[in-house]
């Protein structure tokens, strides 16, 4: 039934402006502050000396929102669970990113869940801005397909059981990302509530693991910063803080291993995979539930008319608004991942890509009133 409804246009939920749900309130508009925090680069194999991050709180949000919605669960909001129940929990300090005090008092779980999702947003903003990734996608969907397959020298084995790397064995890695050099990059997340030594040894250790047990197969891994992980601690808002201790993100990249897993993986699924996460927290789940059962739903649909603006001299499909905020990809991306087919999208998303220097420079033309990231999402602030 779901799928009978997406070759009619008129049933699109951007002909209304209309989100995953209708919130109470701007959750954005509560998160219009600069924050700051450290990245400490650890082992790379240049030196690089630390640095101070500075973004939007509201861009973080964002960026734990796209990061933490699935690719392959069409009906998953947990997300913008999230977003909703934690856009007051954010305070800076002194112009430093920081928690609410009540933080501390909740459940050692739920706490636990806070920490790893901002850990996930910035890490996910770090890949975009600070280390030339262009596309993130989750690896357990390829991880999975690849123990199931018969072929596979680990089939039906989960990575845990495999004793890779140590006594206890490894796991997955959060993320598979893409350059704009078709190069993959393996990413792993932690978080903490606390210093920096909240994050434990073991945790680090694991996070290294799980970023060494898997070898993609089809693309290469690239040579230097190819496996990356981060490791996030948050402080209270009244904590009292000595140098280097405030919050701040270890970014470490360990060596590959030879015993690592093969995992099948093309840059067309990979790219597919990402946008399907992308449109799974605009709230068109049911879309990327098409794109990814090889379907092209707007195939005949000309992507033009209200929905599409210009920012920067170049066209915007906006294709969701909630909350204060207007959700779009770019054109000429929408064009290709809508219309194009799966076969040969990285290709020519990567043309596109270099087509648009609203992308390539995303950076320089992100403000206070818009957000754009290097895949061709764009978001516009303060939107009624």
């Amino acid at each position: 039934m779901m799928l009978g409804t997406i070759t009619n246009p008129w049933l699109f939920p951007w002909t209304y402006h209309v989100g995953p749900f209708q919130l109470p309130y701007s959750i954005w508009s509560l998160t219009g502050l600069r924050v700051g925090f450290d990245v400490r680069p650890q082992n790379f194999p240049t030196p690089r000396a630390a640095w101070a991050e500075s973004i939007m709180a509201r861009d973080l949000l964002l960026c734990v929102g796209l990061a933490t919605s699935p690719a392959n669960a069409p009906t998953d909001l947990a997300a913008w669970g999230f977003l909703i129940e934690h856009a007051q929990s954010l305070r800076p300090s002194f112009g430093q990113l920081r928690a609410v005090d009540a933080v501390d008092g909740w459940d050692s779980r739920i706490k636990g869940l806070f920490a790893e999702r901002m850990g996930m947003g910035t890490c996910a903003w770090l890949l975009w801005r600070r280390f030339n990734v262009v596309h993130i996608a989750d690896a357990g969907p390829f991880i999975g397909r690849a123990l199931q397959d018969p072929s596979n020298p680990f089939h039906r084995r989960g990575l845990q059981s495999l004793g890779l790397h140590g006594k206890n064995g490894g796991y997955k890695p959060d993320y598979f990302c893409l350059t704009h050099d078709s190069e993959a990059v393996i990413a792993e997340s932690k978080g903490a509530i606390g210093p920096p030594s909240a994050v434990s040894r073991n945790e680090r250790a694991k996070a290294k693991d799980q970023v060494q047990n898997v070898e993609p197969t089809g693309i290469r891994v690239r040579q230097s910063l190819g496996r990356l992980t981060f490791s996030m601690n948050i402080r209270l808002e009244n904590d009292r803080v000595r140098h280097g201790a405030d919050t701040s993100i270890d970014v470490e990249d360990p060596k590959g291993e030879d015993d690592a897993a093969p995992i099948p993986l093309s840059s067309d699924e990979l790219v597919l995979h990402s946008y399907c996460k992308v449109l799974q927290f605009f709230g068109l789940g049911f879309l990327a539930h098409a794109l990814r059962a090889g379907l092209h739903p707007l195939m005949n649909i000309d992507l033009a008319g209200e929905f599409v603006e210009t920012i920067a001299n170049e066209k915007v499909v906006f294709l969701t608004g909630l909350g204060g905020v207007r959700l779009g990809l770019h054109f000429g991306i929408c064009k290709e991942l809508f219309i194009g087919g799966v076969d040969g999208l990285a290709e020519r998303v990567e043309s596109a890509r270099n087509e648009a220097s609203l992308l390539l420079e995303a950076e320089h033309f992100s403000s206070d009133e818009v957000t754009v990231l290097p895949n061709g999402v764009v978001a516009l602030w303060n939107q009624r």
